[in-house]
């Protein structure tokens, strides 16, 4: 008998010659329909999730804008300069309406002094042996003092040192600025022909005048200067005239003036103002004014509602509420082209109620009458002419309705975004979870059937092994006897013919 081989799992069985995979396959796969269907709805079960996600998200970013424009905030004011090459404005939304003249006679400005040329910046003494130091300030705020160590030729300030030179004097002073805030900024500049120290203040204004008192040698205090060498060269206390300009140097001040330290000098509806800066806060209530050049014409500055940024506010709101509905309708789709909600009456009632809210009156008016309305496909627009009518007509009435409508669509929104459609996730999931449960009772039964299958086919195989075994055993026997008789029938002739000779 041929030994079994077992060759089921080869295409072409060996002794029936059928394609056992194929038909095996076959079968399977014609009981395997309700395996497919549950597949198919964990797909679309995920599909839904992700829609309900984008969904969600742009809910989310229509929330925000509706947080902002259910505030009146969003109706600001707007101050307008008839001149921004002089003057600039901008205005809080606590401020009142209300129009000004201002006349700019002379800008705020940050002073700047400058020491004597000198050959080089890094070679050149600035202290002679028995100097001090210096002590430097800006108005009334704080000093530092620079002390000169002559045993060791240095500068020093807070432990560091520095050489005694134009860019150790440099460096000395803005370390000590960092440090103690003085408000002033030091640097070298190459005039041409010689090097020069220059500082100045870091803030502008009269208030804002720098000092600088020295101790030369044979001093017993900070001011003591004796002449115009060694640490006397940093000296600088001048008096000033009313312009800011220095009206003397004294016989010891010897670093000299390049910019004054001025105030700024206007007018505002004729009443004479003075300012340490040119950025001015606490002049009208909630306006900032921004003082750019002087003029000797005035410039009107108009304080009033600002219509065009709540216009642009608006179309913000437009636009992204258009984005909401543009992802509800791709989602739902239609009946030739379906989405992945369509059917969907979570999402049809989120798009209704969007629309109903966008309909809806407030404070005593209708966003239709505002300029606000829907196209046929549930998306708004903004008719700018009965928008601008309506501000004009009762601007308090059109951000009462604005207002209103963006609290109770926040509200609806966020209904939406931390419940409805968190809670319909969740049930998808569950849902989910039990298909695939499902889905392995399924592969389970078609593993089953498989295995059975294959069993059949393996039994038939090895039956059909056998028959041949025997089929071929039976063929030799056969085979064999017939041999056997002709030999038998050949040697009795033999025997016959030799008697007879």
């Amino acid at each position: 008998m041929a030994e079994w081989t077992g060759l089921v799992s080869s295409s072409t069985g060996m002794y029936s010659g059928l394609n056992i995979s194929q038909i095996v396959s076959t079968i399977v796969q014609a009981d395997s329909q309700p395996l497919t269907d549950l597949q198919h709805k964990v797909s679309a079960d995920n599909a839904q999730i992700s829609a309900y996600g984008s969904l969600a998200s742009s809910l989310s970013s229509l929330n925000t804008l509706s947080q902002s424009m259910s505030l009146p905030t969003i109706y600001g004011m707007a101050a307008t300069s008839s001149d921004s090459s002089v003057l600039t404005a901008t205005a809080s939304s606590t401020a009142a309406s209300g129009t000004y003249s201002i006349t700019v006679n002379q800008l705020a400005q940050s002073q700047s002094i400058y020491s004597a040329g000198l050959a080089s910046e890094t070679s050149t003494a600035v202290a002679n042996s028995g100097d001090t130091g210096f002590q430097i300030q800006a108005g009334n705020g704080n000093s530092a003092s620079i002390t000169y160590d002559s045993a060791n030729n240095v500068f020093d300030f807070g432990g560091q040192t520095y050489s005694n030179s134009l860019d150790g004097v440099m460096n000395a002073i803005n370390a000590a600025s960092q440090a103690d805030s003085l408000g002033v900024a030091a640097s070298i500049i190459n005039n041409g022909s010689t090097y020069q120290l220059v500082l100045s203040s870091n803030s502008a204004g009269a208030a804002n005048r720098m000092k600088i008192m020295v101790e030369p040698s044979g001093s017993s205090s900070y001011g003591d200067a004796t002449g115009a060498s060694g640490i006397n060269q940093l000296a600088f206390d001048p008096t000033y005239n009313t312009g800011g300009s220095v009206s003397g140097y004294g016989s010891y001040t010897n670093m000299q003036q390049s910019m004054a330290g001025l105030d700024a000098s206007f007018s505002l509806n004729g009443i004479s103002v003075t300012r340490p800066t040119n950025d001015i806060t606490d002049l009208v209530s909630g306006v900032t004014i921004n003082l750019l050049q002087s003029s000797s014409n005035p410039v009107n500055l108009t304080v009033a509602n600002d219509n065009a940024g709540f216009t642009t506010q608006i179309n913000s709101f437009i636009s992204t509420y258009n984005t909401v509905m543009s992802a509800i309708n791709g989602a739902i789709g239609n009946q030739s082209k379906q989405g992945a909600l369509y059917g969907d009456s979570l999402t049809k009632d989120l798009r209704g109620t969007l629309y109903d809210m966008t309909t809806n009156p407030y404070n005593g008016t209708s966003l239709a009458a505002l300029g606000l309305t829907h196209d046929d496909t549930g998306n708004l627009a903004l008719n700018t002419t009965a928008w601008n009518a309506a501000l004009a007509a009762d601007p308090n009435q059109v951000l009462g309705a604005i207002n209103q409508m963006a609290s109770s669509l926040q509200s609806t929104m966020n209904s939406y975004i931390n419940n409805i459609i968190p809670n319909a996730e969740s049930g998808l999931n569950s849902q989910i979870s039990l298909y695939q449960q499902q889905e392995q009772q399924q592969q389970n039964e078609l593993n089953t059937i498989q295995q059975a299958l294959t069993l059949e086919f393996q039994n038939m195989e090895q039956t059909l092994s056998t028959i041949d075994s025997q089929s071929s055993a039976m063929s030799n026997m056969l085979s064999s006897g017939s041999t056997s008789s002709s030999t038998s029938t050949g040697t009795s002739s033999s025997s016959s013919g030799g008697t007879t000779a």
